[in-house]
């Protein structure tokens, strides 16, 4: 069975028989942002910039998040969108309909009681696009700034400080001509699965101020020789917006990706919470056409001598990810009731949990870490960051993983800057992440044979 088959398997069990709706939940963010000169600015945890997108909001707020969940900090914010709407502004969300159908509804029925419009994608259940999930983690408030990254909306993200056993995962905050362009792509999504409230006054405005950015010399393929020649300008908020449809198109990110590792000089670092593909397979099988087989193939054999790259994802401390985080929480509660054989058995249960996603994700990991120039390192909890940077020069931040469904199937969003104070805080993050992580080191035979690794 294809990998993305098993995956939706998988994800149906768990969403039909996991109580999640008892996440003790999580999330931090990167704290800049592209300013309305396209200058980066401060920023902070992200469900306080995201509180507060909702508070300013006079227009709209236009969000799309793979999840909702039903806790304390999603209902805050469940809470806070009813009074925009009730206050006149346009509120609309849309969300991943695999979960919607499943453990997220009485969270997104309580958004539709409150008035906010609704369009859930069901992509997954497709036959022209079975197993693809919407991935995009967005936010737009009046046209005038924006939140893109990894961040779902949850207690498990929320209430994350990055080191707490949440999740460790970042967003962006978006001022400026790059808002303009994440909307256009938003109302694309939305009139593509018929959404309701009509989107010809929202796209008017769009034009009409991306027209004004024009004539400003904020956009447009005139002004790149000035930005990119000027030393004083080529590293001031310079982005390019990916918003990533079905299939990768429009808007794919895997080329871009691409082209910048393969444009590399020193160093490449990045984050994926997963790196899964069967490079091996795919060559047996001939199904090497795949943007995540070029990125592989480029990461297990073009990087020479002079050239690194740093991967860092999950091992055994990170395990399943979210689900992790609710088995973990369950077996601390019983062991604080004193519950000693359901202790054991959560213990002994999360742990195998545990064990085998870290053998899933090592199978792709360690014949990466065979090329000497190459260094993979686990986080010691659940890592969800997404973000890249390319020879401490560009960064990226938003949703997209290394692995079949981001580079391939899933509508993804990202964010591509040359931008020195972004590029910092990439930096920054990344180092004190690597600096909680540990390195991977190969099979006892050292081999990367599959088998090797399930003995550990």
């Amino acid at each position: 069975m294809p990998a993305r088959y098993r995956r939706l398997w998988i994800l149906l069990l768990v969403t039909m028989f996991a109580p999640w709706r008892a996440w003790a939940g999580t999330q931090v963010t990167i704290a800049a942002a592209v300013g309305p000169d396209l200058r980066t600015v401060t920023g902070t945890i992200t469900v306080t910039q995201t509180s507060r997108l909702i508070a300013d909001a006079k227009d709209h707020l236009y969000i799309a998040v793979m999840f909702w969940a039903c806790d304390s900090t999603a209902d805050a914010l469940t809470e806070a969108l009813g009074a925009r709407v009730r206050a006149g502004v346009d509120v609309r969300l849309m969300t991943e309909g695999l979960y919607r159908e499943t453990i997220t509804r009485r969270c997104i029925d309580r958004l539709e009681a409150a008035g906010v419009k609704m369009v859930n994608h069901r992509d997954a259940l497709r036959a022209s696009s079975f197993g693809a999930v919407l991935h995009w983690k967005v936010w737009i408030r009046d046209g005038e700034e924006l939140i893109i990254g990894g961040q779902n909306v949850g207690n498990y993200e929320n209430s994350s400080d990055g080191f707490n056993f949440l999740d460790r995962d970042n967003d962006v905050l978006v001022r400026g001509p790059s808002v303009a362009d994440a909307e256009t792509a938003w109302l694309d999504a939305w009139d593509a699965r018929g959404g309701a409230g009509g989107t010809s006054a929202a796209r008017a405005a769009v034009t009409a101020a991306k027209a004004q950015q024009e004539r400003e010399h904020l956009r447009g393929a005139a002004n790149y020789a000035h930005w990119l020649q000027d030393p004083a300008t080529r590293m001031d908020g310079n982005c390019r917006v990916m918003m990533q449809g079905v299939h990768a198109t429009p808007n794919a990110i895997a080329p871009v990706v691409q082209r910048y590792l393969d444009g590399s000089q020193r160093q490449v670092v990045f984050s994926s919470p997963t790196v899964r593909y069967d490079y091996k397979e795919s060559i047996n099988t001939r199904n090497t056409g795949l943007a995540v087989h070029r990125l592989m193939r480029s990461l297990r054999e073009d990087v020479r001598p002079g050239r690194k790259v740093v991967v860092l994802t999950n091992g055994v401390g990170g395990g399943m990810g979210e689900s992790q985080t609710w088995l973990r929480a369950r077996r601390d509660h019983a062991l604080r009731r004193e519950q000693w054989a359901f202790y054991g058995i959560l213990r002994q249960f999360n742990e195998l949990v545990a064990r085998r996603s870290a053998v899933a994700n090592r199978a792709v990991t360690l014949p990466l870490a065979e090329n000497p120039n190459v260094e993979v390192w686990t986080y010691f909890q659940y890592i969800h960051t997404k973000i890249w940077l390319f020879d401490r020069v560009a960064a990226m931040v938003g949703s997209w993983n290394l692995d079949e469904n981001s580079t391939d199937l899933n509508p993804e969003a990202a964010i591509l800057c040359l931008d020195r104070p972004l590029r910092d805080a990439v930096e920054a993050d990344l180092t004190l992440a690597l600096v909680n992580a540990v390195p991977e080191i190969s099979a006892p035979t050292g081999s990367a044979d599959v088998a090797n690794v399930q003995n550990y």
